[in-house]
């Protein structure tokens, strides 16, 4: 029984790729749209969240680290400060800090009048080549320079939407107080309306029985009959004659058939 040589042969060896040098996923830059970027950062642009590659990460940050040394000023001294090993030359293209120690090793220092960054000088330039070697020291400080900006980037971000939202649950808290408060507020009033309605029908109904005791037909009448009002002459004047009662014995005042009535003659009232 021949079983298969558990060593590869020398063709198969030959056919295998080589080690890859630089073991990370590639994928695409948001900012320069180049693909098959090596070690993309999670960074803000334009307020959001993007991958972008090292290079841009220090392209879209100038100010926050040196461009030689790539030291990363987490809070940047200002340009004029006394100590000589954090002032800074400005770039007048960008706001690239550039330490004037960095500068000072150069042979021919610029002139902070004219000095132009690394990027802004070089239109081609890039701070993080894909090398064909193993990554040296300076591509380790420049990628340890991306990964701390990115960070701080991604704090402040954070900071800036914790803020917000904070804000945003406060100005949500105020407007459910006055929401509840205009509520309890329609309910009184509503509450008060229906008060005053059932108070109003109560004094109409009230004021109906008290016109239909005066008006009504239970309104007693005088025993003595109704009220008659004559109108006679005597002489060239107008006379009203008032009589009460039914007939000539029952208590007439002011008959006008005798003469007079019980109580005496009759009671005559001008009209004019």
């Amino acid at each position: 029984m021949n079983l298969p040589s558990s060593k590869p042969s020398q063709s198969e060896s030959q056919v295998q790729s080589p080690l890859n040098i630089f073991p990370f996923s590639k994928g695409d830059c948001y900012n320069c749209n180049v693909k098959d970027r090596w070690l993309l950062h999670n960074a803000v642009v334009g307020g959001a969240s993007r991958r972008i590659c090292t290079s841009c990460v220090l392209r879209l940050n100038p100010s926050t680290f040196c461009p030689y040394c790539f030291e990363f000023f987490e809070n940047p001294l200002s340009t004029t400060s006394s100590s000589s090993s954090h002032r800074f030359i400005s770039c007048v293209k960008c706001s690239s800090l550039s330490h004037i120690q960095c500068l000072s090793s150069s042979s021919s220092p610029p002139s902070p009048s004219s000095y132009h960054c690394p990027p802004c000088s070089q239109p081609n330039f890039t701070f993080f080549p894909v090398p064909e070697s193993p990554v040296d020291e300076k591509l380790a400080k420049v990628f340890l320079c991306a990964c701390k900006i990115a960070s701080s980037v991604m704090k402040k971000q954070f900071t800036l939407f914790n803020t917000r939202s904070e804000r945003a649950v406060k100005e949500a808290a105020i407007a459910r107080k006055k929401t509840k408060e205009a509520i309890e507020q329609c309910f009184a009033l509503q509450r008060l309306h229906g008060s005053l309605d059932v108070s109003n029908n109560n004094k109409n109904a009230v004021k109906k029985e008290d016109l239909s005791g005066v008006y009504g037909h239970g309104h007693p009448q005088s025993q003595n009959g109704p009220l008659n009002n004559k109108i006679g002459t005597s002489g060239n004047n107008p006379v009203v004659v008032n009589n009460i009662g039914a007939n000539v014995i029952d208590g007439r005042i002011g008959n006008t058939n005798n003469n007079g009535g019980r109580f005496g003659p009759p009671f005559k009232t001008s009209a004019f």
